[in-house]
């Protein structure tokens, strides 16, 4: 009768054999148990056929673990009660190949005690591991129930996300709809300011045009008098008293166009001050919409400019009046010298 200490060497020979043992082919194994599975509806027959396979061909201890993963049917005590039916059919057999066997007596009862021992061992050894794998299942399953548990939190709090984007989609819709209808608004505002600056504009340049066509006409005037000046400082001395009438007259048509020009001041003065007021209203109005039509404001801008402009012109014309006064005095104070001087040579003459 084999020892306790023979029974562990044993017993470990067999766990490296069974560490050393690989399958001979992992694919003809699966091609195996596909076919056992088209073969044998009975799903607990089907686990002790795979137990079969794996013990006799190809030398793996079958497990629960291994046995369910390679078939996948039934729970996990379907294969472990198929294992224990299993090694009952493989002791059975192995007493029944013994009491066969022409063996004495004594070898036949040591076979039997060492067969039970190692049925015993491998019961136990199946039945911890049945309980390992048992409480690894259960704390999978506890884990699994435990994500269950938050993807379920995770659903309705996406379910009250959701909710939420809806009604800030619905209010944003709303207030999208309003921007749409203000900016509308806008924009007919700006195409109404766009035909009133138009019209502004349209005036400006008429009224910049009737400016320049009269600058060019004074200043027309203003050299046809200088000339007319010159020509009669040439004949004075030839034509005292004639020179002394057309200075006159001279003098008159300036004073005339003095005044006339002191009027167009005015009514430019005026004019400027329309304009200026138009630009006033018109740049309340465009500030309102300042953001929307950049354009406007440029324009603006330039009608701005534009009076400064006009009113550096003003300037100038002023300017060029002042010059043609200074000149208008400096020929009357010729006239007076001349005058002077022929009263001198007049005495002169008298006194001889």
């Amino acid at each position: 009768m084999p020892t306790k200490s023979s029974n562990k060497s044993i017993n470990g020979n067999d766990s490296q054999r069974q560490r050393a043992q690989e399958p001979k082919s992992e694919q003809q194994l699966l091609l195996q148990i596909e076919k056992l599975r088209r073969q044998q509806p009975n799903t607990l027959q089907l686990y002790v056929d795979v137990a079969r396979l794996l013990f006799f061909e190809h030398e793996i201890v079958p497990t629960t673990n291994r046995m369910y993963q390679l078939v996948r049917r039934g729970s996990m005590g379907t294969p472990a009660q198929a294992l224990r039916i299993f090694w009952s059919q493989l002791r059975d057999e192995s007493q029944i190949r013994m009491q066969k066997a022409a063996l004495p007596e004594t070898v036949l009862h040591s076979a039997e005690q060492l067969l039970g021992q190692l049925w015993d061992e491998a019961v136990d050894h199946a039945e911890k591991q049945v309980q390992e794998e048992g409480l690894q299942w259960q704390i999978q399953v506890q884990k699994w129930m435990q994500d269950l548990d938050a993807a379920r939190q995770a659903n309705e709090q996406l379910k009250q996300d959701q909710a939420d984007c809806l009604e800030q989609l619905a209010t944003q819709k709303s207030a999208l709809q309003q921007s749409q209808q203000e900016a509308s608004d806008w924009q007919e505002r700006a195409q109404a300011l766009n035909i009133e600056l138009a019209e502004a504009s349209a005036r400006h340049d008429e009224q910049q045009r009737q400016w320049r066509s009269e600058r060019s006409a004074l200043q027309k005037q203003i050299h046809d008098l200088e000339q007319e000046i010159q020509r009669t400082e040439e004949r004075a001395q030839a034509h005292e008293k004639r020179a002394l009438l057309e200075i006159e007259h001279a003098r008159q048509q300036a004073r005339v166009r003095i005044d006339e020009l002191s009027q167009d001041k005015q009514q430019l003065q005026l004019q400027i001050s329309e304009i200026q007021g138009q630009y006033t209203a018109q740049s309340q109005q465009l500030a309102q919409a300042e953001q929307q039509q950049q354009q406007l404001q440029q324009q603006c801008q330039q009608a701005e400019q534009t009076c400064y402009q006009l009113r550096a012109q003003l300037q100038q014309t002023e300017q060029e009046l002042l010059r043609y006064q200074g000149h208008i005095r400096r020929l009357e104070q010729r006239w007076q010298r001349y005058r002077q001087r022929k009263v001198r040579v007049q005495r002169g003459k008298r006194k001889d």
